[in-house]
């Protein structure tokens, strides 16, 4: 029998914390990421490598919704702009499907992980 899934509390936002009394306790933690105005996160994203970026959006279910939205375009490719050397994207693909094919290990045709050979 499969366990049952939960649903996320408040408290899963939480840290504990060693007390004033020895004992633990919870407190919140700040959104971070989640409450860092869009523009800075547009300016940091767009510095990252594109590996980065393909990692980050497969961080979280957020990140990958924000990062593979048609208005979110111009990020991965600022992203590539700071590869040198890369040839030119196919027109059938993506940004993110292209730097996943450039950059990722991960086979999608099948299931698991592709290992490059040196000959």
């Amino acid at each position: 029998m499969h366990a049952r899934k939960t649903k996320r509390t408040a408290a899963s936002d939480s840290v504990p914390v060693k007390g004033a009394n020895g004992g633990t306790v919870r407190r919140r933690t700040h959104g971070g990421l989640k409450v860092m105005p869009t523009d800075i996160l547009y300016e940091i994203m767009q510095r990252l490598h594109p590996r980065d970026l393909l990692r980050l959006s497969w961080s979280s279910k957020s990140f990958h919704a924000f990062l593979m939205k048609k208005s979110s375009a111009f990020i991965w490719k600022a992203s590539l702009s700071s590869v040198q050397d890369l040839p030119p994207r196919p027109e059938h693909l993506i940004e993110p499907a292209w730097i996943s094919l450039l950059f990722s290990s991960h086979c999608s045709v099948s299931d698991g992980f592709t290992s490059i050979i040196a000959s």
